[in-house]
């Protein structure tokens, strides 16, 4: 189980140097690809959701997506 978070974190790090994602939207793509809510990034991350809500739409135009359901898509497409 260990070496399957491994291959997620590098799979993860490799996505968001493509994508120029910077750490923090690295934790609402790790939040995104969880299936957690605005609300629960926010909680965990100690932000707002309206942080959330910005950090969300600057990954979108970085993916060229424009959904959640989208950056799981091009995630795992890459």
């Amino acid at each position: 189980m260990a070496q399957q978070g491994s291959v997620l974190e590098v799979r993860l790090a490799r996505f968001c140097e493509h994508h120029d994602i910077s750490i923090r939207e690295r934790d609402i793509v790790q939040g995104m690809l969880e299936g957690k809510s605005n609300r629960q990034m926010a909680g965990d991350l100690f932000i707002s959701e309206g942080t959330v809500k910005a950090h969300a739409h600057s990954i979108y135009k970085k993916c060229g997506v424009s959904s959640r359901k989208e950056v799981q898509q091009l995630f795992w497409s890459e």
